[in-house]
């Protein structure tokens, strides 16, 4: 399967960089995306999420999301911690882990997030929960930290591509109290 990926990241009102970030990275017909929240927000959030992006843009794309996300657990370790939702899309086979106040959406096909509890870097070793499926063409994904509303819609903008999606999603259920990001994937064949 094909995706086409789309995102858009805001920070705090008032501030220059976003805790919130998003990660988008292509192999050898292996796609690995996802979203970040660091703790907070502001220049050492941002700090945060950068630190978490450059760990994922350098893991190994063999390994599975369950081993991705405790190796980004001990990356951020010392700091200030972070929310994540990564997914890893193989062929038609998508597994991802969501830890932390980030969630998913979808639209065209069943996804069976169970997030994990905790902050990674924070605390005791996370315990991942993986989440496996199937990817289904024409199926859209919203991925989406918590400065977005939980009302969110994945089917409002359903026209637009995943990139003025994203967009118009964090228009219309953007929160003005933190850092946002969304990401949308569309599955395309």
């Amino acid at each position: 399967m094909m995706l086409e990926l789309g995102f858009t990241v805001r920070p705090y009102p008032g501030e220059r960089c976003s805790g919130d970030a998003t990660v988008v990275r292509h192999g050898d017909a292996v796609v690995l995306f996802g979203v970040i929240d660091a703790l907070g927000h502001g220049e050492a959030a941002a700090d945060a999420a950068d630190r978490a992006v450059a760990h994922l843009e350098a893991v190994s794309l063999r390994d599975s999301i369950g081993v991705i996300i405790g190796a980004l657990d001990v990356h951020l370790r010392g700091g200030r911690g972070a929310a994540a939702l990564v997914c890893v899309a193989r062929g038609d086979a998508l597994e991802g882990c969501g830890v932390g106040n980030v969630e998913l959406r979808s639209i065209g096909m069943r996804v069976p997030v169970l997030g994990t509890p905790g902050i990674l870097g924070r605390g005791p070793a996370v315990r991942p929960r993986v989440f496996t499926t199937r990817l289904i063409q024409g199926a859209r994904l919203v991925l989406f930290s918590d400065g977005v509303s939980g009302r969110l819609r994945p089917d409002h903008r359903r026209e637009l591509a995943a990139q003025a999606a994203s967009a118009a999603l964090l228009a219309q259920w953007g929160r003005d109290t933190d850092d946002a990001a969304v990401l949308v994937a569309d599955v395309t064949g």
